[in-house]
């Protein structure tokens, strides 16, 4: 009997990012993540608190990005940034801590993928996770982008001032700008991807996909307990300081 064939290497390298305040998870947290290390056999996981985020920010991406980074008022802004840095610097798989996967990585990850994401809703493309090759030109373009926007100053009074800055606004924003498709919604950037025509290796799956399908959601920041740590509540405390 011939062996069983090995699984192909995909360009994306076989790393799951993580990042939180400390390391010391909550309940919650730890059991997404058992589930990562359970169903990403083969995949080496990484988990940064804010100290290691910071450091690799400055060694990595020093002056103007690194200056961006410590300038966000908010540190569910600077773990935004962190997470798309450090994708375009390493390469691999990007997820929350309040995820967890449905299937293994192995299976949804292909080996011709360059940039995998999904879109969230009929509005955004989904931060929480994504996956790319390192130096994937789209993650350049959406650096700069953050950082040409937080250099026009941050309006903390508007609401969605992290969507905006930092989260699935700028993100999704990038994106679309990277692709030529400024005025496309994530509906139309599925379509368009499971019809072949976006650029190799780019793929966008549909909003299922990382919200129940391939991976599950929880939305921590409005369903977990009270100890853990909501960037709404550090957006709220922020806005009654002002």
């Amino acid at each position: 009997m011939l062996p069983p064939s090995p699984i192909p290497e995909s360009s994306i390298p076989r790393i799951i990012w993580q990042t939180s305040r400390t390391r010391q998870l909550v309940e919650e947290a730890l059991g997404c993540r058992d589930l990562w290390l359970e169903r990403a056999r083969g995949w080496a996981y990484r988990l940064m608190d804010d100290e290691e985020a910071r450091e690799f920010t400055h060694d990595c991406y020093p002056g103007e990005v690194a200056a961006t980074y410590d300038a966000f008022p908010l540190g569910v802004m600077r773990a935004d940034f962190w997470r798309v840095l450090i994708v375009h610097h390493c390469g691999g798989l990007y997820a929350d801590t309040d995820t967890a996967p449905l299937a293994p990585p192995s299976s949804w990850v292909r080996p011709d993928d360059g940039l995998l994401m999904a879109a969230e809703n009929d509005v955004h493309l989904c931060n929480w996770t994504f996956a790319a090759e390192p130096a994937h030109p789209a993650l350049g373009q959406l650096i700069e982008l953050i950082v040409s926007r937080a250099a026009g100053g941050i309006n903390q009074r508007y609401e969605h001032f992290v969507h905006h800055h930092s989260g699935p606004g700028i993100f999704t924003d990038g994106i679309r700008t990277w692709l030529g498709r400024t005025a496309a919604h994530p509906p139309d950037l599925v379509a368009a991807s499971a019809a072949g025509e976006l650029p190799k290796g780019v793929r966008i799956l549909d909003a299922a996909a990382f919200n129940g399908g391939h991976v599950k959601h929880f939305f921590a920041s409005v369903s977990w307990p009270d100890d853990y740590a909501s960037w709404r509540s550090e957006r709220d405390r922020l806005a009654t300081e002002l």
